[in-house]
């Protein structure tokens, strides 16, 4: 069956407890973005396809038994203790793989608490200790169900919140540095050539991201989007050019990557405010002053006498 087709299976067999979401003690929970939440026990036959593009990321954990997760790319067999993070955006279908599958699952709203989950493909874990989250959704089940104590309730959703974050930190944490070390090189490189042809697609693949993946994680780390980076580390180390060198303007136009000086000019003065002749001018005006002001004190000074 295509991954693309929509088609619900659950056997009566089949064990699900949902997290109520609307209970109580139930705003940590509802803050944190949390959609749909339980433990399941599912047996063969058990078979899910979304059939569109989930609005939503998915946190998977195998508790016992086996399944399968596929996407239009990839399939990923889970067993137990295995962890799967799938990023909103994918078409997918799970389904169990032996006769049962014991899972945990969050489907969480794309929100900005869940940035790190906003990747190109899922991550996949093995052998990942979820102890501790499983262990307070279960706590969360019971005393909701009960409802004797609504303290408790909130309690233990704040636990499933705070076990959710340390488990993604601990496994997406080092994915997310790697990201980040593979932007920092990038970057450097851009600064350390502004001049060579940079765009979009090349750096998306010299990084081994997805194109909407790369503006993402430089927009993350540098609050800006690579079009307007590139723009400002070129016009950066042209002002230095024009305060340090006689280059002519022509010439430093080339260095920062355009072939058309009037171009290059329109594009410095909207950075910088001013056209490149003439910042060069009003640069040297002000060293001028200054040294002035530097080797003849009396210059800038205005000495006050006291009235006797």
């Amino acid at each position: 069956m295509p991954v693309t087709t929509r088609y619900h299976c659950i056997p009566t067999d089949c064990v699900e407890r949902y997290l109520d979401l609307r209970c109580a003690g139930a705003y940590a929970l509802q803050e944190a973005g949390f959609t749909f939440s339980g433990i399941s026990k599912l047996v063969y036959g058990y078979h899910i396809s979304t059939g569109y593009l989930s609005e939503m990321h998915l946190v998977l954990m195998t508790l016992e038994g086996a399944g399968t997760l596929r996407t239009e790319k990839n399939i990923y067999i889970m067993e137990k203790g295995d962890l799967l993070m799938v990023p909103k955006g994918l078409i997918y279908e799970y389904f169990v793989t032996g006769n049962a599958w014991n899972i945990a699952w969050c489907f969480l709203q794309d929100i900005p608490a869940w940035n790190v989950l906003r990747v190109s493909q899922p991550l996949y874990y093995k052998s990942c200790d979820t102890t501790s989250l499983v262990f307070t959704m279960e706590g969360y089940l019971t005393e909701s169900s009960e409802m004797n104590n609504a303290r408790a309730v909130d309690l233990y959703a704040g636990l499933v919140v705070h076990h959710l974050n340390q488990l993604i930190n601990k496994y997406l944490g080092s994915h997310c540095l790697a990201d980040e070390r593979t932007i920092d090189m990038l970057w450097r490189q851009v600064m350390d050539a502004p001049g060579q042809p940079w765009d979009l697609a090349s750096m998306a693949q010299r990084a081994g991201m997805s194109i909407s993946t790369f503006q993402r994680n430089t927009k993350k780390k540098y609050h800006f989007s690579p079009h307007k980076l590139i723009l400002q580390i070129r016009m950066d180390h042209a002002r230095l050019l024009l305060e340090s060198t006689q280059y002519p303007v022509k010439f430093i136009a080339g260095r920062v990557g355009y072939s058309d000086e009037f171009t290059f000019s329109t594009a410095f003065k909207h950075t910088h405010g001013l056209p490149p002749a003439k910042w060069r001018t009003e640069t040297k005006l002000k060293h001028q002053a200054f040294q002035d002001r530097i080797n003849n004190p009396t210059l800038s000074l205005s000495i006050q006498v006291p009235a006797t």
